[in-house]
């Protein structure tokens, strides 16, 4: 009986704990979201005014949040490294496949004879005679897969290669350092070409924050190797 009753006690602390978390993180998420966007467009007397109208629990759950916020930060950037390693055999199988052909084929349709810019066009093309995007989806992935033409070529040392001069190398490089690709990079530097981009990312004057979202990688990723694919079937 008395076991019993030390079970139930354990079980009620556990839900209590479980619930106080929760509360802690829905709170914290609010307070933490409200806190950046001063941090963002206020200055050094606003961040303390708001800090110090914040209530007691307010106050614990922000610190609360913001410490778990940090460690799933933490978890993401390694489930990223672990998604590229994936992504990047992938890509670098279907380089391989879709780059041997024999350089003596008569067919000036096959990989050896086609430019990484043709091919591009050719699968854009190709989606949008199917229709499988839409107006809005046919103008972000064109724009997302022209980046990629772009980094392509500073892997490859000259514009517009054709895709027979692509290889494991470059899968690895893609792998390696697409990643750290800056989000809205065509806005925030308009006027710097692929090289300066990465050569800024070498050098840590691009901030690991200012990078593509996990979920953006994989959107490029997912393009990218659709497009090889196809070219591999068409």
């Amino acid at each position: 009986m008395a076991m019993v009753m030390a079970d139930e006690k354990k079980l009620l602390e556990l839900e209590a704990s479980i619930e106080r978390h929760d509360d802690l993180i829905t709170v914290g998420r609010r307070v933490h979201e409200e806190y950046e966007v001063v941090q963002k467009y206020g200055d050094h007397a606003a961040k303390n005014d708001f800090i110090a109208t914040l209530k007691p629990f307010e106050l614990e759950a922000l610190q609360y949040a913001t410490k778990v916020l940090s460690e799933e930060d933490e978890q993401d950037k390694q489930k990223q490294l672990n998604d590229l390693k994936v992504y990047g055999k992938e890509l670098a199988e279907i380089i391989v496949k879709n780059t041997n052909t024999s350089p003596t084929s008569s067919n000036d349709d096959s990989l050896e004879s086609i430019r990484l810019e043709d091919l591009i066009q050719r699968f854009i093309d190709h989606k949008k005679r199917k229709g499988d995007w839409k107006a809005r989806t046919l103008i972000g992935n064109s724009q997302m897969l022209f980046v990629l033409k772009d980094f392509l070529e500073y892997c490859v040392g000259e514009e517009n290669p054709m895709i027979h001069l692509l290889t494991e190398t470059h899968s690895d490089l893609f792998e390696d350092k697409f990643h750290l690709y800056p989000s809205n990079c065509k806005k925030k530097y308009p006027d710097k070409s692929m090289k300066e981009i990465m050569q800024m990312i070498d050098k840590g004057v691009i901030a690991y924050n200012e990078t593509i979202h996990d979920r953006t990688f994989n959107q490029y990723s997912n393009l990218l190797m659709a497009c090889f694919k196809w070219a591999s079937t068409s």
